[in-house]
């Protein structure tokens, strides 16, 4: 733990946030001994193989008189993708803006998605769906590199994504109805798109109550590891425009995955909305 000028508190823990740093960090959690363990903030903050943050772990962090961050190795993407970024970003022009890149990346993406319908052209579709995940990564680390992030960049930046990862798997399966002249598993798809929507719901729901109660222990059903986060996104749908037979597969897999990670934050959250409540309730009856 490191303690900044800022107040601000970080506990780094020693794995990944993706699935397969998941599974990695089980492995060798359920391998190592009780002297040797590989990630000792896991155990601080989770008590070993727990999702959840254990209940004195929760009450210690509240009275800790700073903001606390708790991130994976792979959360640190700021850091590494400004490393990364930074060469060729310092080397832009001023006309090119975070915003500008921003714009590109959803115009690649949105061309993507276009060319995937059509399968003659799936390889240009593959290229830039890559062209439009770096481009991703560069308008972030630009606005910083010029002290110029903003929350409506951030906030077009999400809506991008969004509208990208919404419009891909539709596209793929029309391209794979047009080579095959048969009907796919549209239900799949369907299936797949309410997934991303019902728990995109939740975290915005979430951060809209977090943000007027303060509260830590909503912040930290936000921060609940799922089993597909962003990069197991991207890498779902990379298979999907490299192997567009299997989208109803994929498609399948990804909801599950997704839904997983739904009844998980669910079961997380209404005990905790269930507290508030009843503090609500008893602040009021003192106040009467």
């Amino acid at each position: 733990m490191a303690h900044s000028s800022r107040s601000i508190v970080y506990i780094l823990y020693n794995a990944n946030a993706s699935l397969l740093g998941k599974l990695d960090y089980a492995v060798k959690k359920l391998r190592a001994s009780a002297e040797n363990s590989p990630c000792s903030a896991c155990d601080l903050t989770h008590g070993g193989l727990r999702l959840t943050e254990t209940k004195d772990w929760s009450t210690t962090k509240d009275k800790i008189p700073a903001t606390v961050k708790q991130l994976h190795r792979d959360e640190l993407d700021h850091e590494w993708k400004d490393e990364l970024a930074n060469p060729l970003v310092c080397r832009l022009p001023e006309w090119i803006t975070p915003g500008k890149i921003t714009l590109a990346a959803l115009n690649a993406g949105l061309i993507a998605c276009l060319l995937a319908s059509f399968p003659m052209y799936r390889r240009w579709a593959l290229g830039l769906w890559a062209l439009n995940r770096l481009l991703d990564c560069f308008d972030g680390s630009l606005a910083r590199s010029r002290g110029a992030a903003t929350e409506l960049g951030g906030f077009f930046d999400l809506l991008g994504d969004f509208i990208v990862y919404s419009l891909l798997p539709i596209f793929i399966g029309i391209g794979q109805e047009r080579l095959t002249a048969t009907s796919i598993g549209w239900v799949s798809i369907a299936t797949l798109e309410v997934s991303f929507h019902i728990n995109n719901f939740i975290l915005f729901y979430v951060a809209a109550v977090a943000s007027k109660r303060k509260d830590g222990e909503l912040t930290s059903v936000t921060m609940t590891p799922a089993l597909v986060e962003g990069f197991e996104a991207g890498l779902c749908f990379t298979i999907m425009l490299i192997f567009p037979g299997m989208i109803t597969l994929w498609s399948w897999l990804m909801s599950l995955a997704v839904g997983i990670g739904i009844v998980q934050r669910v079961l997380i959250l209404m005990p905790v909305l269930q507290r508030l409540d009843k503090e609500g309730l008893q602040s009021s009856e003192k106040n009467q």
